[in-house]
């Protein structure tokens, strides 16, 4: 590959919350996009209809400007589902078009039910592009068994989400529940609400921290309404030192989703050293292992309150599962080690690093 090209990496503007934009800061944190030339292009921006629209054609011609001046390496493409993909297909599309490598990253754990909710012919389009791209990188060992059995002929590869291991672990204050993410009814917010309206008269301290956007309005109000309210704190998104402070402070993380992928919450809570209690969904069963929290049904409020009531009352189980969560996060999601897995795809593909760290990403 010649200096002069680069490799586009595509996904949400990185000012968005959310996982997908998590993993992608963790690249650049992790120093990336300076020892190889990536330029980051956001071709999806949340607000607004309008916004939406202007981001995205300004991102596909700026990609075709860069094509049409063979600056194109490669293509890496953050995807989801739904208008994700079909977004992120257009570009992937024409790079193909022009020969150029193409990586198909897959963050959303409702992909296999999105599909089958889809006609044939849609099918069709999404297996040929699953077998059309030269890799297709999915979280898990149990997302490659799925993907595959949509697509057997993609050349699939996992590569986990990367996280940050802070040097000190949580203080664990007692009583302090996180949760962080989009705060509506997919993600388990009002079963965590309800879950913690029966664990209150046992754990004097409950405090339950709801940190995203989302429903905050409708969080609120159900607060109000069952007098929750002096007990349940809405920060709204954070990131930085913010979330640092909460995990810092949390005794227990939880995250009752309906679906995920490889949820970045998940694994910093256990890179916090903070025992997690999560739905059975998508990779989290993988990202917990058998000693790092406890895995209930999607839906099963009752279950829900037993563990969390487990975790709370119970300190010499909850620093067990601390433990264990910090060691499985520094072996297997350490930020440093995903990154350098991610460089030896790259390196599959025919692509090298700078001669020099002279690129910038860009938010075209």
């Amino acid at each position: 590959m010649r200096t002069s090209k680069f490799i586009v990496m595509l996904g949400t503007d990185l000012r968005a919350p959310g996982g997908m934009t998590a993993v992608v800061q963790a690249y650049r944190d992790d120093g990336l996009f300076n020892r190889w030339p990536v330029r980051f292009l956001a071709s999806y921006h949340r607000s607004g209809v309008l916004n939406k629209l202007s981001t995205a054609a300004g991102a596909l011609l700026c990609f075709m400007w860069w094509l049409a001046c063979a600056k194109v390496a490669a293509v890496h493409a953050h995807v989801a589902a739904r208008g994700s993909f079909w977004r992120k297909s257009v570009f992937l599309a024409l790079a193909m078009l022009c020969k150029r490598r193409t990586v198909f990253h897959l963050h959303d754990g409702s992909f296999p039910a999105w599909y089958e909710s889809r006609s044939p012919l849609a099918k069709g389009l999404v297996r040929r592009m699953l077998r059309s791209v030269d890799c297709v990188v999915v979280l898990t060992e149990g997302w490659r068994s799925r993907v595959a059995a949509i697509e057997p002929r993609a050349r699939l590869t996992v590569l986990r989400n990367p996280v940050h291991i802070p040097a000190q672990p949580s203080n664990r204050r007692p009583g302090r529940v996180l949760f962080m993410g989009r705060l509506w009814r997919d993600k388990g917010i009002f079963d965590l609400l309800e879950a913690a309206l029966k664990v209150k008269p046992k754990v004097d301290a409950l405090h339950l921290v709801c940190a995203g956007d989302g429903e905050l309005d409708e969080v609120r109000r159900w607060a109000d309404a069952h007098g929750m309210a002096a007990c349940v704190s809405l920060p709204g998104w954070v990131d930085g030192q913010h979330k640092a402070a909460l995990l810092a402070d949390a005794a227990l993380f939880v995250l009752p989703s309906y679906f995920e992928g490889l949820p970045v919450g998940v694994l910093e809570a256990m890179a916090w050293g903070v025992p997690v209690v999560a739905s059975d969904v998508g990779g989290v069963a993988e990202a917990l292992g058998h000693d790092s929290g406890v895995l209930i049904q999607a839906g099963d409020v009752d279950g829900l309150a037993r563990a969390m009531e487990r975790v709370l009352c119970d300190e010499v189980t909850a620093a067990a599962m601390a433990h264990a969560g910090r060691e499985r996060a520094t072996t297997h999601f350490a930020r440093g080690l995903v990154v350098a897995q991610l460089e030896q795809v790259y390196r599959g593909l025919g692509l090298s690093p700078k001669e020099s760290s002279l690129e910038q990403p860009c938010a075209g």
